[in-house]
């Protein structure tokens, strides 16, 4: 039996940034690639990688949330919200979405990523 994918959709809530003329360097914004996981029967962990635009000097934070899609928190993954820190110098920081497996053929299903209360960014 084949087990269809969870097609994870990124929701870009972009964290930018403007400089003004006295800034000597451009603040980072972060983003996030699409990613795509096969649910199967089991339990599966998706790994999402945060990436900066630029390094800074300086630690940043940024909270992490899942939102429902198709996808259903509780039965589809793991309802997820975490802090994120970035150490100065540091280009990219990861987390896991735990994906809930079953044995039921479903069609393809998303949810999405918030990025929230950017702290140093």
């Amino acid at each position: 039996m084949k087990y269809p994918k969870i097609f994870t959709i990124i929701s870009l809530f972009s964290i930018l940034n403007s400089c003004n003329s006295n800034d000597e360097k451009k603040l980072p914004s972060i983003f996030i690639e699409s990613i795509q996981v096969e649910e199967g029967n089991t339990t599966n962990y998706l790994e999402v990688m945060l990436t900066l635009t630029n390094s800074v000097d300086y630690d940043l934070s940024v909270d992490v949330r899942t939102v429902d899609g198709t996808a259903i928190k509780g039965k589809d993954y793991t309802d997820l919200y975490e802090v994120i820190i970035f150490s100065a110098g540091q280009e990219q920081a990861s987390f896991n979405i735990e994906i809930l497996g079953d044995d039921i053929p479903e069609d393809n299903e998303i949810f999405s990523i918030r990025l929230e209360n950017p702290l140093n960014v």
